[in-house]
């Protein structure tokens, strides 16, 4: 057997990520241990973990040091994070530090990441790549009337510029815009998940698009450890919760490869990325939303069918990826559910006691 340390990087409620990494390892017959980290001492997926350790919030000067050091001491082959802030910290002041300890972090290179993360930039970029993305205006563009800020749209959609989970997300009219713009702005990040800081516009932290309508539709688009292009699985969305996926129905991918592929070339990620796309009535494929990770949104596919984790680990392992787990069946329907379990009391580590 091959012996391998995933680690899961703000594991949060997402027990099933846990699971299912495990019957990877189950089916690939690899001597795995999965290890998750999270700020929150009550967070449920550190109970199901094989190794557990509370971190540092992401922005804490304690973190990297925090982190590198349970991924020495864990020895981590294999590491994904489930936060967009902490992907952040990841592929930029901690990449070099990863590489050093040969840890195999999925997901965009630092140049990429400051892209998707941002989603000013990223419609400029991606439409540059032949994706629509619709037109998108700083929300300082639209207080101040700039004339680029200019448009015969009546509905709108403002939403955080470095926002995560729909943080900030709301719908407006061109009658409320700038009054609800600058409402936003008091709730607005920078990009590492803060409040901005003294001397800083938070009206640049919001970003302003027209109101697209139509199907919503989550796609996992899937590159190899190279870098290439391996497939897509999707779904439609049926009901939001909370930001999330909260029910949806398995579709065939096909209708979305081409987007999928060209968005793979544009960013050569390893691994999952999540996006949103709206299909308008003209058959217009609209990317709302890029998210290079596992997003809520997978659970739907993997019970379809899908196994990702499977491929992250043959992938990892050199060995060859069974195409089916790139495919799922379409028309299967599943809705997220409630839970209540104990937590975990003791962790392997915590960064408020040191060494236990």
């Amino acid at each position: 057997m091959n012996d391998i340390t995933i680690l899961i990087g703000s594991g949060g409620r997402r027990n099933y990520l846990v699971q299912w990494f495990r019957e990877a390892c189950v089916k690939l017959e690899i001597d795995g241990r999965i290890a998750v980290t999270d700020a929150n001492a009550a967070a449920p997926a550190l109970s199901d973990a094989d190794l557990a350790a509370v971190v540092p919030p992401i922005a804490d000067e304690r973190y990297p040091e925090a982190m590198a050091g349970l991924c020495e001491r864990w020895g981590v082959d294999l590491a994904i994070s489930l936060n967009d802030y902490e992907l952040s910290t990841w592929t930029g002041a901690m990449d070099s530090v990863f590489a050093s300890l040969g840890v195999r972090v999925l997901g965009v290179r630092p140049r990429a990441q400051r892209v998707v993360e941002d989603k000013f930039l990223y419609s400029s970029f991606f439409q540059t790549h032949g994706l629509d993305v619709p037109r998108t205006w700083l929300g300082s563009e639209v207080v101040s009337q700039d004339p680029r800020a200019e448009t015969g749209e009546d509905a709108f959609v403002i939403k955080n510029r470095f926002g995560s989970g729909s943080a900030g997300l709301r719908r407006t009219t061109r009658t409320r815009l700038r009054a609800d713009v600058i409402s936003s702005a008091r709730t607005a990040t920078n990009r590492d998940g803060t409040a901005p800081r003294d001397g800083e516009n938070a009206l640049e932290l919001i970003v302003v698009q027209p109101l697209v309508l139509g199907r919503e539709y989550g796609v996992d688009v899937i590159n190899d450890f190279e870098g290439n292009f391996a497939g897509a699985l999707a779904r439609e969305k049926l009901r939001m919760r909370s930001g999330e996926t909260d029910q949806a129905v398995s579709v065939p991918s096909s209708g979305f490869q081409e987007a999928a592929a060209r968005l793979s070339s544009a960013i050569g990620h390893t691994g999952l990325v999540d996006v949103d796309v709206i299909l308008d009535q003209e058959g217009r494929q609209w990317l709302i939303d890029v998210n290079p990770r596992f997003g809520g949104g997978y659970p739907f596919s993997h019970l379809a069918g899908a196994d990702v984790p499977a491929c992250y680990l043959a992938w990892h392992l050199g060995r060859t990826v069974n195409p089916d787990w790139i495919r799922c069946t379409p028309g299967v329907t599943s809705a997220k559910t409630e839970a209540i379990r104990t937590v975990l009391a003791r962790a392997d580590w915590d960064f408020r006691a040191g060494a236990v």
